[in-house]
């Protein structure tokens, strides 16, 4: 993230800490939080790592692919079950 961004990523940083054991014990649809840093002092760096995933993020994937009803539908219920 951008300097500009730091009330975000301090948000989501505080955010992933706090939930992070709940987080990885009982729901297998959030992205896994690994940890968050700043880097590089000059050119001060906010850094959230995540586990990997092949296809990236779900904004990019979804900007560059149209998903079929059905796959929609199953993103869609992910997401529920994530945020239930």
């Amino acid at each position: 993230m951008f300097i500009q961004d730091r009330n975000s990523w301090e948000n989501e940083r505080e955010i992933y800490n706090i939930l992070k054991p709940l987080m990885e014990e009982f729901q297998p649809n959030i992205l896994k939080f690994i940890t968050a840093q700043e880097r590089n002092k000059e050119n001060r760096e906010l850094w959230i790592v995540t586990e990997y995933h092949q296809l990236g993020s779900l904004t990019g994937y979804l900007k560059n692919n149209i998903l079929k009803e059905n796959d929609m539908l199953k993103v869609l219920s992910t997401m529920a079950a994530g945020l239930s």
